[in-house]
């Protein structure tokens, strides 16, 4: 192998994905564009996943196993600073690649000097690999120009849309590595929207590009990283560790949104106005959900009231929506009785 550093990184940060782990690496091996490594960051797994990484032999293959489980976030920061390319792609172990994907990036980060990352529409596919939904991607939804041309969002203007919705998948951005030296890794703030962040982070310093072409399949099933948060706040109940699961909440919630509060000081008066009560409706619905998540199947509970009650007096403005109402009339009745006032508002 050249002693000349290669010009992508493909990251994959993985975990007990044996079974969809070859079909991802394969996917990455058959790129139009050669000139990268593959860095595989195992995180301690204990299935066969030493053994398919080794199943190949590929030269610009580099598989790194850590001694022990170091949490997915901190896996996600190892793969950075692995990684020596110039471009960098952090790439879910269960996903796909289109051949030209690196290809395309690459292009399309060398003609916007300017942007920080590029990121693409994508195909979802179910756990089989069949597309389920061709073409997507956020910027056609949320009317960004007309999502379906090629476009280079300013860094402010996108800043402003992602506080809004996430509209970037994972797996279908490359970023410079100059990103990753100026403004470091995945902050430990957040445990699921870290990705989320830092687009924002990267949107302060940087242009976003977008390639309106689907270039990678992104897998949909029920081993994501939220289908799991909901699993193991249904584990953590039923084994009686319910203040756990509300502690863990919570802090997740008011993390999130103090984060949000620190990039809402940088965009314009008039936006904000507009940005805040969007996030108010978001954590008006997200209370509303966990609040459903803690409860489950069971009647009255004194300590998820609790938990919407302290979100309520953090943020008063979640009070305007009637998620929160709702989720604290479950919270005092039993399930039959939520479920004979649900028959008659329905008559």
């Amino acid at each position: 192998m050249s002693s000349k550093p290669p010009l992508v990184s493909v990251c994959i940060p993985t975990y007990n994905r044996a079974g969809l782990l070859h079909e991802c690496i394969t996917s990455v091996l058959a790129q139009t564009f050669e000139d990268f490594e593959l860095i595989v960051s195992d995180n301690a797994s204990t299935d066969a996943t030493t053994d398919v990484v080794n199943g190949f032999a590929d030269s610009r293959i580099r598989y790194s196993r850590n001694s022990s489980n170091i949490g997915h976030l901190e896996n996600f920061n190892r793969c950075l600073r692995l990684a020596t390319g110039e471009f960098v792609v952090l790439f879910f172990d269960d996903d796909v690649m289109l051949p030209g994907n690196l290809a395309v990036k690459v292009d399309a980060l060398r003609r916007h000097p300017r942007a920080g990352l590029v990121h693409s529409s994508y195909n979802i596919i179910d756990e089989s690999g069949q597309v389920v939904v061709a073409d997507t991607n956020k910027f056609r939804q949320l009317g960004i120009a007309d999502g379906a041309s090629d476009s280079v969002e300013p860094g402010r203007r996108a800043l402003e849309t992602l506080l809004r919705s996430n509209f970037i998948n994972e797996s279908t951005v490359m970023i410079r590595r100059a990103c990753y030296e100026r403004i470091g890794g995945f902050t430990d703030q957040l445990r699921l929207a870290f990705d989320w962040e830092y687009w924002l982070r990267i949107s302060r310093f940087h242009d976003i590009a977008f390639v309106a072409v689907p270039l990678v399949n992104w897998r949909s099933h029920s081993t994501s990283l939220t289908d799991l948060q909901f699993r193991r706040i249904n584990d953590e109940v039923s084994s009686g560790r319910e203040s756990i699961a509300i502690a863990r909440v919570e802090t997740d919630l008011l993390s999130r949104a103090r984060v949000e509060e620190s990039y809402l000081q940088e965009v314009s008066a008039a936006a904000r106005s507009e940005i805040r009560k969007h996030l108010r409706r978001q954590m008006a619905d997200d209370v509303g959900g966990y609040a459903g998540a803690l409860l489950g199947e069971r009647g009255p509970s004194a300590s998820v009231a609790r938990f919407v009650l302290r979100m309520c007096r953090a943020y008063p403005g979640i009070l305007s929506y009637s998620v929160v109402w709702k989720a604290l009339l479950k919270t005092q009745l039993s399930r039959r009785r939520v479920l004979q006032l649900k028959h008659l508002a329905r008559v």
